[in-house]
């Protein structure tokens, strides 16, 4: 599986993470919406996950002791939980393509004419997490645990808070004038690696902020990544359709 660390790097980089920097550009935030409080409902209501939406182009690169990669990717998500992960060369080439549901994994590796296939257990075993935190990659704000919902005070323009979904426990700290969650930490009984991300270059699309630049420092795999949002469409209208290769080998993920 050379080619498919490409492909589920967006799953690993999820693992944990211990440290969240603010971005810098807020040139359209508008200061007058910033208050002493500020409820986490609203914090919420500015997840990009909220609605679907299709991130058309993203440019990447992964350094690590083996090197520099570069590529590009596109997500498709869809309310219901499904994903479609595309990873490209940089020349445009497919590399492979991932879907993601509740209860399935598919994977086509395009360049060794594979097709893995397995259930979101596979990636719970392997890299203690689940697709449900995904949307953790553009900063939005997951919390199962309704109980912690409610008015929080901000220090200093932020608000230390925190949350949980599955076994998974989340620290988050989250800009009071953006209304958006930043990852700080994330602990399971998976897996203790530690991750430090710092999101930049906030923008807006369809009335949600989002980054546009997203830094990943792995330091236990000695590896960095920086994903550029270039291009995304929200709220998106369409449906995830997934064709699997045609006489791909079939080897199930276990």
């Amino acid at each position: 599986m050379q080619k498919i660390d490409l492909i589920v790097f967006l799953v690993i980089i999820l693992s944990g993470c211990s440290v969240a920097r603010r971005g810098t550009d807020k040139s359209y935030i508008n200061a007058e919406t910033f208050k002493g409080d500020v409820s986490l409902d609203s914090i919420v209501s500015n997840n990009l996950s909220k609605n679907n939406f299709h991130i058309k182009k993203a440019e990447f690169k992964i350094s690590s002791q083996i090197g520099t990669r570069k590529g590009m990717g596109s997500i498709i998500f869809e309310t219901s939980g499904k994903y479609l992960i595309s990873v490209r060369s940089t020349s445009g080439i497919e590399i492979g393509r991932v879907f993601l549901s509740e209860d399935t994994i598919l994977i086509n590796d395009r360049i060794n004419r594979k097709l893995y296939y397995g259930s979101q257990r596979y990636i719970k075993a392997k890299y203690g997490i689940s697709a449900e935190i995904l949307p953790l990659i553009v900063g939005d704000y997951i919390n199962k645990d309704l109980l912690m919902r409610g008015k929080k005070n901000c220090e200093d323009g932020k608000l230390y808070t925190s949350g949980s979904i599955n076994d998974i426990n989340i620290t988050y700290v989250i800009d009071c004038k953006l209304y958006k969650a930043i990852l700080a930490s994330s602990e399971s009984g998976y897996n203790k690696n530690k991750i430090v991300i710092s999101y930049e270059d906030f923008m807006t699309a369809g009335g949600i902020n989002l980054p546009g630049t997203i830094r990943i420092t792995d330091s236990s795999r000695e590896t960095t990544i920086e994903i550029r949002i270039k291009d995304i469409e929200t709220p998106w209208k369409g449906t995830i359709e997934f064709i699997p290769g045609n006489r791909y080998e079939l080897i199930q993920l276990l």
